[in-house]
């Protein structure tokens, strides 16, 4: 007993002890909050709304205002890995154009915290996020405050551009009078007297804004000097930490790439919206999809040739051709080359300034049969992204245009070559917008055939209509719809023996054409294995696009803005053509 009472006032002093210890720094909690109260609250204050906001981390939305849109709806990464973020701009108020569609993969790190400002439909006199009466941007940032402030601006790194009043909001550069580009207009907001659509720059008049993706080929950063010809930029981001003293946030270097961009312009009506989705636990160093094609690896050379300008016969204009990797413009790396045959190029410098939003400086050739400009890099380089600008517009096309890379100027590989459908409509690649024509190695290759996927399937005829499954009561129809990025726009795409079926994803029916007679209409009908009307025979035509053929050989084609797919003879017509864009990871 005499040991066990030892023991157990040994015990009882070392815990008199450790509440003594206690309370003498409770005091001195106490006293030094007595004196730095203000800085404590706000400490704390900002620490509660921290843990506030982490339990309620907005992954989705549209523009509510007020305080939940006054200062960016924050998102806080809940652990390490890609996101896949979609933007869409609002559009210009009753009645008005439409608001752009952008998407990519963003690594985020756990606790990292970015935050997103919704475009409001235009009507009102100061649209949040455009400051007119025409529609609001959306983006994303990685530092908030008041959607207008200049620094929360400047750390933007995705933009949707809202439409104004007479021109969708756009990709490189928004359509209508006085629209935003990468480097006119106002940065951040249109004219606040007109009815103009917000975006990376809104509009002067009452045309869109111009949509923006860090590391996209085309777009150009502006830092807090000014607009650059650079497509990257270092950034700061909060990783949710606060300066002890202060309270501030504490922002940490970061650099942000943004992979497998697309943009479809004005595609989005009312106000706009946001989502967010993790698709991968890949490492920061290893994007989900990337080298799914292989072509763009060791490229140092880089050919592109047409035989003509689609509105002037012997005559080819290239506007900028640019080389990505990991976000960053190789082809206005010092060293870089253009060479040129088939004529004489004049101007040929501009093809690698890095501007691909302005057409005052162009290059050109003339003469007879193929023209062909080669950018040459200092090194073979493991590329990304290869994009390239002739001439755009509502009817600018070229004739015969292909793509090429190569490692030793030698041993070339396309990318995208002349089409097959040889006729003069056949001939013709689609028309060019300001988002250029683009290959990027988390695609497949355009050349082979199509891997089993979700997609989005577009027509060579629209540049934002695509393929959906329209519920209409008593039956499902297929037909062309303007762009929304919705289920029922995403077709699984897979191999049946020799051929393909084609699954709509939210109703979970397959494409059925049955018979052979030109008009019939393709249906949605139950699976069943058994079944050859549900096969299809999907084509490339080297250039991009493919055409879709039924089991009893018609093509499926459709004959205007939202008309219904129907069997088809087969001809060259672009509404006969398809584009097979990835929907998923």
């Amino acid at each position: 007993m005499k040991r066990l009472n030892n023991r157990g006032f040994a015990i009882s002093t070392l815990l008199y002890g450790l509440m003594i210890m206690s309370l003498l720094i409770v005091f001195a909690l106490i006293s030094n909050l007595g004196t730095n109260r203000q800085t404590s609250s706000s400490f704390v204050d900002k620490i509660e709304d921290e843990l506030n906001r982490l339990s309620a981390a907005n992954t989705e939305g549209v523009y509510v205002g007020g305080e939940v849109d006054s200062n960016g709806r924050e998102y806080i990464a809940p652990s390490g890995g890609w996101y896949k973020i979609e933007l869409w701009g609002a559009s210009g108020g009753s009645g008005g154009s439409r608001g752009a569609y952008t998407s990519g993969t963003m690594y985020l790190e756990e606790n990292e915290h970015i935050y997103f400002y919704v475009g409001q439909q235009g009507g009102n006199e100061n649209s949040f996020n455009s400051g007119s009466s025409g529609g609001g941007a959306t983006d994303v940032r990685l530092i908030n405050g008041e959607w207008d402030n200049e620094e929360s601006l400047l750390s933007r790194v995705m933009v949707a551009g809202g439409g104004g009043a007479s021109g969708d909001g756009g990709s490189l550069v928004g359509y209508g009078t006085d629209a935003g580009t990468q480097s006119t207009g106002v940065f951040g907001r249109a004219t606040s007297t007109t009815a103009g659509g917000g975006g990376y720059y809104g509009a002067t008049g009452d045309g869109g804004g111009s949509s923006f993706i860090m590391g996209y080929a085309g777009v150009r950063v502006r830092d807090s000097v000014g607009v650059t010809q650079d497509t990257n930029k270092g950034f700061s981001i909060h990783k949710g930490d606060y300066d002890p003293v202060t309270g501030d946030k504490i922002l940490e270097p970061y650099s942000a790439v943004i992979y497998n961009g697309f943009i479809v312009e004005g595609v989005n009506s009312g106000d706009g919206a946001f989502r967010i989705v993790k698709v991968s636990d890949n490492g920061k160093d290893n994007p989900p999809r990337d080298n799914s094609n292989t072509k763009l690896s060791q490229v140092k050379y880089i050919r592109d040739c047409v035989v003509s300008d689609g509105d002037e016969t012997n005559m080819a204009y290239w506007l900028e051709i640019q080389a990505i990797q990991g976000g960053n413009n190789l082809a206005r790396a010092s060293g870089v080359q253009v060479t040129s045959s088939g004529g004489t190029l004049n101007n040929g410098n501009s093809i690698i300034d890095g501007i691909a939003d302005q057409s005052s400086s162009m290059a050109s050739m003339s003469g007879t049969g193929e023209k062909c400009v080669t950018v040459v890099l200092p090194s073979a380089q493991d590329l990304d992204e290869v994009a390239v600008w002739h001439r755009y517009g509502s009817s600018n096309y070229t004739i015969d245009h292909n793509l090429a890379v190569s490692t030793d100027g030698s041993n070339w590989r396309y990318i995208r070559n002349k089409s097959t459908d040889r006729n003069t409509d056949g001939q013709q690649n689609e028309i060019e917008t300001s988002d250029g024509i683009r290959y990027n190695s988390f695609q497949y290759d355009v050349l082979g055939e199509i891997p089993d996927g979700n997609y989005y399937i577009f027509s060579a005829d629209s540049n934002n209509q695509v393929l959906t499954a329209k519920d209409e009561h008593s039956s499902i129809i297929v037909n062309m719809q303007t762009f929304t990025g919705s289920d029922e726009q995403v077709w699984r795409v897979y191999k049946s023996g020799t051929k393909y079926r084609i699954e709509n994803t939210k109703h979970q029916k397959v494409m059925n054409a049955p018979g052979s007679t030109v008009g019939t209409l393709v249906t949605l009908t139950d699976n069943s294995d058994s079944n050859v009307t549900q096969t299809f025979s999907i084509s490339t035509l080297q250039n991009g696009y493919y055409t879709i053929t039924s089991n009893s050989g018609r093509r499926l084609g459709y004959t205007s803005s939202e008309a219904e797919l129907a069997m088809q003879n087969t001809n060259q017509n672009k509404m006969q053509r398809w584009k097979f864009v990835l929907a998923s990871y």
